[in-house]
């Protein structure tokens, strides 16, 4: 009678090795990429939040000279809470201000963040201009975006 070897089943150690290596390389090469994509996306949402904060204050500012006389100051709204004139009483997300300097053609300023990035960005109805300036990458801090606030 002949002997047969039996055929082991199953992967070396070496196979297994192969392809623990070929994913971690694969990682090393997508995670940058991802998070990458995650902060550019953050930033995005922020402008277009900045964005309809502007077109809502203006708003409010427009209407608010047309129902009455509004001050020599111009005016100050608040993105989340505090004082009498907030744009988005129900988000928790965003904080910060917009300012609107009195005149004819009056200039707004915006102050937000979401706690991670901040926003500063100018606008002014003489150029017809509501598109805030870029994101700084630098992490924002509440304390800074209230300070321009008050």
């Amino acid at each position: 009678m002949k002997l047969r070897k039996k055929k082991k089943k199953g992967f070396t150690l070496i196979e297994l090795l192969a392809v623990i290596v070929v994913l971690a390389i694969i990682m090393i090469i997508a995670i940058p990429n991802i998070l990458n994509t995650m902060t550019t996306s953050k930033k995005e949402s922020l402008k277009v939040y900045a964005e309809k904060m502007f077109n809502e204050a203006q708003k409010n500012y427009e209407e608010t000279k047309l129902t009455s006389t509004p001050s020599p100051g111009g005016a100050t709204y608040n993105i989340s809470s505090g004082g009498t004139k907030v744009l988005a009483p129900n988000q928790t997300k965003y904080r910060g201000c917009v300012v609107i300097s009195s005149g004819a053609n009056y200039t707004m300023t915006i102050y937000i963040s979401d706690g991670e990035f901040a926003l500063n960005g100018i606008a002014s109805t003489a150029v017809k201009d509501t598109t805030p300036t870029a994101v700084s990458t630098k992490p924002a801090t509440d304390k800074a975006v209230y300070s321009s606030c008050n």
